[in-house]
């Protein structure tokens, strides 16, 4: 049990020792780079986004799965399953399937003027 758990945790504490050898955060100038403070802000607000859905949905959500039963259940719980299964190429590619230009929902909101792809309202979609 011992050897597992040192062999992951060097796996996964190398990179960021690596990281933080290198200057780690400090090392980081906003100033020098004027992008970097703008793809911040888009990722923060993204993220906020997406738990404020998260919270106001997934919420009750959880809760009724939870505590009641009723018919489709089962289907519902493999439904909102799918995501932590499902490699994140294939959920994108899902995604963009669906919400793309081309896609099955793209088409219709395309000609209502509503597109999804390569902005931050996808973005807020794919975090959720």
């Amino acid at each position: 049990f011992l050897i597992p758990t040192l062999l992951t945790a060097l796996f996964l504490g190398l990179p960021f020792l690596s990281f933080l050898m290198r200057g780690g955060f400090w090392s980081v100038r906003p100033a020098d780079m004027p992008f970097f403070l703008s793809a911040m802000w888009v990722s923060l607000r993204c993220c906020l986004m997406a738990l404020a859905i998260t919270l106001l949905i997934g919420t009750p959500t959880a809760y009724c799965m939870a505590n009641y039963h009723f018919p489709g259940k089962a289907f519902f719980e493999e439904l909102f399953a799918l995501p932590l299964v499902l490699p994140p190429a294939v959920a994108g590619l899902i995604l963009l399937l669906t919400f793309g230009r081309n896609g099955f929902l793209g088409k219709a909101l395309g000609s209502l003027g509503i597109s999804f792809s390569f902005s931050s309202t996808a973005v807020v979609i794919t975090l959720v």
